[in-house]
This record gives structure tokens, C-alpha cells and sequence, in this order.
């Protein structure tokens, strides 16, 4: 039977486990254990509404031109619910024989550190990397925030000879497992009647009864207690934060997981995520309800509480939830208020947001927590920044959460984009050719930018198209991409200079100021790294830049009554890269660089219509077009085979002595030649 779209947007919320219905608010409550019996460990109730309608899926069909069956036109039962709310009913935790049992955690096991030859997973320079036990910055006070190590990689077994799979089980339940024939035929019905009986003759008529039939059946399960609790039943104190814990957060007088947005099936803004210790994340969905009930367009949604610095600082018993949480126990989140960029912020909210009539002002539009921490002692510092924007429609809300350690050394730190080779995803790192000369020769030095290292192309602004001036687009490895945008020049006199200095602006935004120089090809300095991992400036690690039908005529003016032309411009370019992939580390697809070309397109003639009006000014649009092309060059792996050992057999020089001392002569008899053959086998075959 067909659904109609309306149906099964709400028959995805909810999992049918048995005969419970489980509300499923976030991915995380997807891949999470679901209890279906013996439910021992329930300490929560779901306050979500539930209830089952007839409903006539006619009525819920699109306007689009969907083919449904005959059986559309019948009315089925489907489950329906409202998104959860805040929790009316309390969260009370259960009780067994009227004793709180301690729930008991199992002591995480304790990580060593790794030796390697190469540290695959060490990306960034003088600092510790998470979960990477052969980091050599990472100290042992570190390495117990780890929850794995993930440089240590299974054996690559040849399948011909070894197996993954356990071919032996042991059987812990309660039946008998007997494996039978594999027969052709099974057993499908079953026509024989049933050899029990089933006796329900149990009377209620007062309460008295209920009670007493109750504490027949169930005498220990589910008495529960109706006083409400303050804290999440998750919630540990003997524990510190480690890799992949839960971040918890103080809001007003109850504990509970810091969440935030995350697209759902639809992308629209319909899960949370539980936010992670030490797991950086980025994600973006879609808003649609713009009105001042939707509390995550308001930047107090993200501020307005506290974090628990680490679970086992805070004493339970001790700690007052009613009172303001102190330095020692919560670390406060400073705000930032940013314009175009994450630099340019300020601490002070300018003007306040608000919505009406689905047209919002100052909505919060970009949010990025930065958390910085010490390991296992918990999170020291909490910087969020904000970016805000007007808007009419629906938009897209984007997250993004980094973390830090709090010792790191900002001026030594950076990250790699591989090791040693490069990663797919990650950027391309550029530098410049120095030479140092001295009393005897020059010297050849590759000099890093900090603020300018990655290999950029220019982008468009969103809502106009206009090249970005402060933004550009960092190029990852392995992505084959097209950007396009516009530059635009105004001049109020029209002249072959006006033309020249519009290609210089092009040349400009496609390849940066000192990228390339026209007029003298072996002064351009620029080199491309060929590895992820730039902290080898060895000569033998970079190459240069290869450019291809380089412009040879200077641009000139074309003037008439309707029109002003600019020739010979070049307005689009391709740069190539030729890498290939290296055999170690194995388990990691690193490649490195082997060429890095950029072919210019044909020049062009673009012309703009003539301003007619006194004293206005041209203005001349022109689009820039960057394409960016990965040819990967690796070979075939093949299979080399040992070859057989080679089986050298020497004897002494009087060996056969003993064989032929009792000969006559020349004569030798057959009875010791075979014995000697007889042995030299024995020997072969020791061997």
C-alpha cells in the first residue's frame, strides 16, 4: 500500500520495536541499542504525544503527479506524533528493592604508545593528535583522554590462507542449538493443535485485587518512585571527559547533553546531535520556520547556560544546583559577534534579532564553538562566535565545533594534509622560492606564509555573484571542481590603459600578486609542495609551476557610438595536477604531487554597452572561470611471489672416503655407490 509524503515523514520519527513505539529525536537514538525485553535499565519515560488516527491518504497526496495503486483510496491506521517538547512529566530513576544499586562502569583500558616508522595519523605539528598513540607531542596525561588508537590497523592476511571470521561460537542462551539436514523441503504450516493451555481466570474487583495480582507478576520490576530528579541517569561523576563522551551542560538547574541542530532525512532541521568530547564536527541544515518561536534563530539558545567542565570535579552529593555554578565546577562561554569573517568579530550584539511575517533580522546564520581543553582535566575555555544575516526565506544554518588543546603553541602549530603523502579532501600547500645570497653562492630557501599556504581560486559572493575580496576557495586534493565568478571595474574614461589594468585585476584574483610575472617567465618564484607533510623544505619536495600558452599581446581599446571593447583579454584558465599514490603506509591512500601545470584559455574580445548619460561611468563586468582537473598516474599493484629457497648442500672433501677405501683398484661396487645416494636423499630430505 502506498503512503502519501505526509504519512512517511511521521512514520519515519518513530521505531516499532515488539509492541513499544521509541522516539526517535536525533541519528544518534538510531544506532543506539533499543531494549525490546527485560527492560531492567528503564530509567525514563517518553513524554512524547501518541496517538493512533484513521486517516485517509487521499487527503495528504502532493501536487505533484505521483501514481499510486488501487488500495491509495482506503483508509489505514498510521502511527502519528508531535515532536517532543520539554519534559511535564519527571525523570525519576528506578529503584529495585527500595536500594539504589551503583551502576558499576568498567574501567576503560589503558592505552600505550606506538612506535612507527611513519606516524600516519600525525597531522598536526607540535600538537597532540586525538587518538594517535604514536604522536610524539602527545604526552601520557594525553594519551588517556584516548578511547583508541588509530594507527594501529589490522593485519593484511592473504584470504587464500587466513580468515577474519570466527568459525567456532559458544551458545550462552537458554535453548539447545541442533543443526539438522539441510533438507529440500520445510515446514511452513503446521496443522497439529496445540498441546497447552493457557489459564487467565484471574479476578480483579477492587484495588485490593489489582495490587495483589500486580505483585504476583511483577513483585520487583518497575516500582517506581514519583520524585523527580535533576540529572541526567547517563550522567557519571567517577569519570573525566574522554574521546567521545558526552559534553554536559548546566542549564538552569538541571544537567543535560549540549545538542545541537543536524539535517535529518529531508535535510531540513529536524535532529539534534549530542555534542562529543574531543570530536570535531560541521554540518549545515535547513531552516524554514522563521518566526520568534523557533529559539534557535536567537543567539541566547547557544550561550544561555553553562558547561560542565568535567563530570568528575562535581560532586553530586555537595553540589548545589540552585546556585550559581562557579569557575571551578562550569566554564562560561564567551560570545563573538563576526561579520564576514571569523577575525572581524566583536564582543557586543549591535542590534537585536526578531521576526515577522517570515522575515527575519540579525538571525543567527553561522555558529562555531571553540573548546579549549586539557585532556582529562576537563575543558578550560569556551569561545563562540556567531554570524548574522537578514533573511526572507528559507536558509541554511550551519554548526561547526573545534577543539584545542590548551598548551598548544600557535605560532609552531599547523596542520598537515597528510603523512607523508597527501589525503583526499585536504589542501594544497604552496610556498615561495627564496634565494639567500651569500659571500660564495646563493642559497635556495622555500618560505611558508602562514596566513597564505594553501593554493586558493577566487569565488563568488552568495547573494551577488561578485568575486570575493576577502574569501577565496582553498582547493582540496583530489577535487576536480568549476568556479565562477564576476569582477567588476568602473572608470569614468574609457582607454587601452582601462583595459590593461582590468587583465592585471583578472590575473589578480585567478593566481594572487606575486603567483605570476608576465613579463620575465623565469622570475616566478611559486612552488607547489609534491607531500601533505611540509615540514621537510628540502628542494627535492617542492616542484614549480609549469604555465601554458602564456599571454604574448597586450590588451587593447575598441571604442564606437554603441558599444566600448576590450581585446586580447584572458579571462579563464586549467590547472592540471599529476599525482600518484604511495606504497606506504599501506592502510592510508597517501599520494604525492609529480606535476602541477596552469594552461591560460584563448584571449577574447568582451565588449559592454556605452553609458549615454553626462558624467556616468562605465561599468565593465567581466565572468572569471577556474577549472581545476586531478590525473592520478598510479600503477596497478602487483603480486610478487618469493621464490623458493635455494637448498645448497656441501660436503667435506673426504666424504666418499670411507665409501671407496676398501675398492680395488678402479673397481667400485655397486652396493656403495647406492649407499651413497641412499644418504645424500636422507640429507635432501632433512633440508
Amino acid at each position: 500500500m502506498a503512503l502519501s509524503a505526509f504519512g512517511y515523514y511521521y512514520l519515519l520519527t518513530f521505531f516499532i520495536v515488539g509492541n513499544e513505539c521509541i522516539d526517535i529525536s536525533s541519528l544518534d537514538d538510531i544506532t543506539e541499542a533499543t531494549c525490546t525485553e527485560n527492560c531492567e535499565n528503564v530509567t525514563e519515560i517518553s513524554t512524547s504525544e501518541i496517538y493512533t488516527q484513521s486517516v485517509d491518504v487521499t487527503k495528504f497526496t502532493t501536487n505533484e503527479n505521483t501514481d499510486y495503486d488501487d488500495e491509495t483510496t482506503e483508509n489505514i491506521n498510521i502511527l502519528l506524533a508531535k515532536k517532543p517538547q520539554k519534559s511535564l512529566i519527571p525523570i525519576v530513576p528506578k529503584k529495585s528493592n527500595n536500594t539504589e544499586v551503583p551502576v558499576k562502569q568498567k574501567a576503560p583500558a589503558k592505552l600505550e604508545r606506538t612506535k612507527a616508522e611513519i606516524c600516519e595519523c600525525d597531522l598536526q605539528v607540535s600538537s597532540c593528535d586525538i587518538n594517535c598513540c604514536c604522536d610524539l607531542d602527545c604526552t601520557d596525561s594525553q594519551l588517556e583522554t584516548f578511547s583508541f588508537c588509530s594507527n594501529v590497523h589490522e593485519k593484511l592476511y592473504d584470504n587464500r590462507y587466513c580468515y577474519r571470521k570466527n568459525f567456532l561460537f559458544h551458545n550462552t542462551s537458554k535453548f539447545i542449538l541442533e543443526k539438522v539436514a539441510d533438507n529440500l523441503f520445510c515446514i511452513v504450516y503446521d496443522n497439529l493443535p496445540p498441546i497447552y493451555t493457557v489459564n487467565n481466570n484471574v479476578s480483579i474487583q477492587n484495588e485490593r485485587d489489582l495490587d495483589k495480582a500486580i505483585g504476583k507478576i511483577d513483585p520487583y520490576n518497575f516500582k517506581w518512585d514519583l520524585e523527580a530528579t535533576w540529572m541526567d541517569p547517563k550522567f557519571q561523576t567517577k569519570e573525566p571527559y574522554r574521546h567521545g563522551d558526552t559534553i554536559w551542560k548546566l542549564d538552569k538547574t538541571l544537567i543535560e547533553p549540549l545538542e545541537l541542530l543536524q539535517t535529518g532525512f529531508t535535510g531540513l532541521c529536524s535532529f539534534t546531535k549530542t555534542v562529543k568530547f574531543l570530536e570535531n564536527w560541521k554540518d549545515s541544515c535547513l531552516q524554514i520556520n522563521l518566526s520568534n518561536n523557533n529559539t534557535y534563530l536567537f543567539p541566547e539558545r547557544y550561550y544561555n547556560f553553562s558547561i560542565i567542565k568535567s563530570p568528575r570535579l562535581l560532586d553530586a552529593i555537595k553540589f548545589n544546583r540552585y546556585q550559581k555554578c562557579s569557575q571551578m565546577f562550569c566554564a562560561p562561554i564567551e560570545s563573538n559577534y563576526c561579520l564576514d569573517s571569523w577575525t572581524n568579530c566583536t564582543k557586543n550584539k549591535t542590534n537585536p534579532t526578531s521576526c515577522s511575517n517570515e522575515k527575519c533580522q540579525n538571525v543567527i546564520k553561522n555558529i562555531r564553538y571553540i573548546i579549549k581543553h586539557n585532556g582529562t582535566m576537563g575543558i578550560i575555555d569556551i569561545q563562540l562566535y556567531f554570524q548574522e544575516a537578514n533573511v526572507t526565506e528559507k536558509f541554511y544554518q550551519k554548526f561547526e565545533i573545534i577543539y584545542e588543546w590548551f598548551n598548544d603553541n600557535k605560532t609552531k602549530n599547523f596542520q598537515r594534509s597528510g603523512n607523508p603523502g597527501y589525503t583526499a579532501g585536504n589542501p594544497i600547500f604552496i610556498g615561495k622560492l627564496m634565494t639567500i645570497n651569500s659571500t660564495i653562492l646563493g642559497t635556495n630557501n622555500i618560505h611558508i606564509d602562514k596566513n597564505d599556504k594553501y593554493l586558493t581560486l577566487p569565488i563568488a559572493k552568495t547573494n551577488t555573484g561578485i568575486c570575493d575580496n576577502d574569501k577565496k576557495y582553498i582547493v582540496n586534493f583530489g577535487e576536480n571542481l568549476k568556479l565562477k565568478c564576476k569582477h567588476s571595474l568602473k572608470v569614468k574614461y574609457f582607454s587601452q590603459s582601462t583595459c590593461i589594468e582590468l587583465q592585471n585585476a583578472i590575473f589578480h584574483k585567478m593566481l594572487k600578486k606575486s603567483f605570476l610575472n608576465l613579463t620575465d617567465i623565469n622570475a616566478n618564484k611559486m612552488q607547489i609542495s609534491r607531500n601533505g607533510n611540509v615540514i621537510d623544505r628540502n628542494m627535492s619536495n617542492w616542484i614549480d609551476v609549469h604555465f601554458n600558452q602564456l599571454p604574448n599581446i597586450m590588451p587593447n581599446s575598441l571604442i564606437n557610438e554603441e558599444k566600448i571593447s576590450c581585446t586580447n583579454l584572458i579571462t579563464s584558465m586549467r590547472i592540471d595536477v599529476v599525482h600518484s599514490i604511495l606504497s606506504k603506509p599501506e592502510f592510508i591512500d597517501n599520494h604525492v604531487i609529480l606535476g602541477f601545470g596552469v594552461t591560460f584559455a584563448n584571449s577574447t574580445t568582451i565588449s559592454w554597452l556605452k553609458c549615454k548619460t553626462k558624467n556616468c561611468a562605465e561599468n565593465l563586468v567581466v565572468d572569471i572561470i577556474s577549472y581545476v582537473s586531478f590525473h592520478d598516474a598510479s600503477k596497478p599493484s602487483k603480486i610478487y611471489f618469493a621464490s623458493g629457497p635455494n637448498l645448497d648442500i656441501s660436503l667435506p672433501y673426504d666424504f666418499f672416503y670411507p665409501f671407496l677405501s676398501n675398492s680395488k683398484g678402479r673397481t667400485i661396487y655397486f652396493d656403495n655407490i647406492l649407499v651413497i645416494c641412499l644418504f645424500i636423499a636422507v640429507i635432501i630430505v632433512g633440508k
